[in-house]
């Protein structure tokens, strides 16, 4: 038996005729903020620059329900992009770096669109409108003290409660962070010296930690690559109201909280080898969560960009586009607004204490 395999290949010349740059779009209005949209240069995929140079000369008219109301102003600098190449060799970029913004406010039911145009490019078009928050009727919280051999772990279930409305397709987004306080004097319990409370509190700030998703809302996505390669990570925290339309949602997430006690700080090991959780001298922790209600065009731009990220080092997928709703160019230019609910351990703020941020203490002015 003899086999044959046949082979085919075509040279296709490149020569960047269709490469030529676009207007990019990135814009997210929310409800309560004056209008703010960033505007750049697409980079080339055979470029070796890492960042994007934003267009200063452009014109951005803004039209609210149809009529126009501004055009934006671009507020912005020159700056510097240094890059690490082999033997120590450092390259230096200039490029701009900069914003579009106006007086005008956005409001929730209202429409927005953007008429962009700049020499040298395709004029492009985007238009959005402001959804209205959805609230947050109820907080239950559910918590667990484990020790995981190296110490012991505060977990907690949070239930945030909420209606999601009828008659529409609805899409959110999860935010949280979490601020904490220490006293200052915790930096030195390891030292022997008696405890002394001081008046000083220092703050730290951190952006969607220790939250896990838990809740099934968040894996509605059915791409049919996830069969074979499992669904990616929801990065962005997003997901629709497909199986919760129009219904009393009690939606489900764990925060890890690796501050045992009740302050959100680095525990202090008193006499007893117990920690003591310094809520009395203003250690505390405050965890904000949002529910952010997001446009459509701003669901499947972050939905299209997680799976993008996810399949791009897979010989077996195709590559995913990822979604723009800006006519003519690339981008997004979308919408959101939000509620929310604060968690707090210990009392904050405290009277008569000094709170100072973590770039404070670490880089004080001269």
């Amino acid at each position: 038996m003899i086999s044959i395999f046949f082979s085919c290949e075509k040279t296709i010349d490149f020569n960047g005729v269709n490469m030529e740059p676009k207007i990019v779009v990135h814009g997210n209005l929310m409800a309560g903020y004056p209008v703010r949209a960033a505007v750049y240069k697409s980079r080339s995929l055979l470029s070796d620059e890492e960042f994007y140079n934003s267009l200063p000369n452009a014109e951005v008219k803004l039209y609210e329900n149809g009529i126009y109301v501004e055009t934006l102003e671009y507020a912005g600098r020159v700056d510097t992009f240094r890059k690490q190449l082999p033997y120590d060799v450092i390259k230096e970029y200039i490029f701009t770096n900069g914003s579009y913004s106006g007086m005008t406010v956005a409001e929730v039911g209202k429409t927005y669109r953007l008429e962009i145009s700049c020499d040298g490019f395709d004029p492009v078009t985007c238009e959005t409108t402001v959804p209205a928050p959805v609230e947050i009727t109820k907080v239950d919280t559910v918590t667990e003290v484990v020790d995981l051999g190296n110490g012991p772990v505060k977990n907690s279930w949070i239930y945030i409660y909420f209606k999601d409305p009828e008659g529409s397709q609805n899409y959110y987004m999860l935010q949280s962070e979490r601020t904490t306080g220490w006293v200052l004097n915790y930096f030195d319990q390891y030292s022997g010296d008696p405890f002394v409370p001081s008046d000083t509190i220092f703050l730290r700030y951190e952006s969607f930690t220790g939250i896990q998703l838990a809740d099934p809302v968040f894996n509605n996505n059915n791409q049919a690559d996830d069969v074979i390669m499992g669904s990616p990570d929801n990065r962005f925290a997003i997901f629709n109201d497909t199986q919760i339309n129009g219904k009393n949602y009690k939606l489900g997430v764990i925060h890890y909280d690796p501050y045992y006690g009740g302050g959100g700080y680095s525990p202090y090991q008193g006499e007893d080898n117990n920690p003591i959780d310094g809520t009395e001298y203003g250690n505390f922790s405050a965890l904000t969560i949002k529910l952010v209600s997001i446009t459509k065009e701003y669901y499947d731009y972050l939905n299209s960009a997680n799976y993008h990220f996810w399949f791009s080092d897979d010989p077996f997928s195709e590559p995913v586009p990822v979604a723009s709703n800006v006519i003519g160019g690339m981008g997004r230019w979308a919408a959101s607004s939000s509620s929310e609910i604060k968690i707090i351990k210990g009392t904050y703020p405290m009277p008569r204490k000094i709170y100072i941020n973590e770039y404070e203490y670490y880089y004080p002015h001269n």
